[in-house]
This record gives C-alpha cells, sequence and structure tokens, in this order.
C-alpha cells in the first residue's frame, strides 16, 4: 500500500493541456475553479528564477462545502482542495495533490461523522487526476 501523503500522476499533455483538462474533469465532477494560481508568474514578477512551470488550482464543490460548513465552521480549514500542475525539470508535466485521510477526519470531528464524505470527496479528486491524464 502506498503511504505517501500525495496523489501524483504523470500526463503526456502539454502544461497548458493539463490545466484544461484538470478543468474540464472537475466541472464534470461538480467542482469550480476558485482560484488559478501561476507561480512561475509570480516569482518571475518579484525577480526570483524559477525555470519551470508550476500552477496550484484551487476548487470547491459548493454543495459539499455548503453542507460541511453547516457542521462546523472549522472544517473550512479544509477548503478548497487543490490540484497542482508542474513541469519536471525535463519537462514532464505532472497532476498532484495531496491526499487526506477520512479517519483524521472523525478523530478531528468525531461528533460529525464526516469520515465517509470525506473519503468520498478525495476519491472524486483522485478521479478528477485519473480523468485528467
Amino acid at each position: 500500500m502506498n503511504s505517501s501523503p500525495f496523489y501524483i500522476q504523470k500526463t503526456r499533455k502539454s502544461f497548458t493541456e493539463a490545466i484544461e483538462s484538470v478543468k474540464a474533469s472537475a466541472a464534470k465532477a461538480g467542482f469550480n475553479i476558485v482560484a488559478e494560481h501561476n507561480m512561475k508568474n509570480t516569482y518571475e514578477s518579484h525577480n526570483l528564477q524559477w525555470k519551470s512551470n508550476y500552477t496550484i488550482l484551487s476548487f470547491c464543490n459548493p454543495i459539499k462545502s455548503h453542507h460541511a460548513l453547516s457542521l462546523d465552521k472549522r472544517l473550512g480549514c479544509f477548503m478548497p482542495k487543490n490540484i497542482i500542475v508542474f513541469e519536471d525539470d525535463d519537462g514532464t508535466v505532472n497532476i498532484m495533490m495531496m491526499k487526506g485521510d477520512p479517519n483524521k477526519m472523525n478523530e478531528f470531528f468525531p461528533a460529525l461523522g464526516i469520515g465517509e464524505m470525506s473519503a468520498k470527496t478525495m476519491s472524486e479528486l483522485i478521479s478528477i487526476i485519473d480523468n485528467s491524464i
């Protein structure tokens, strides 16, 4: 079993194609993009050198987030969900996210029983990545 806290898939798509594919896949899954942060542009605007593309896409599913925040406003600390598209130094394009542990969510919020919702969201995000490669 892979114990890495990250889920990473390589794609043969270009960097721009991968970003568009993630956005389209996320929209089909009911997630809205709430932010797109191009880190290379940010660094270059501050005269910092960064040679490869790296973009953070932040997503929200309004129905899920409304339900979660209605249960406990502290759950907002786990939102929005980020999927990152980046290039390795050799130009290989990767799509990545940090995996959550639904059991931890139950530990953090035992009275809410949100582990199942957390597991379903994590599964949906993994599917977004898989459908984008």
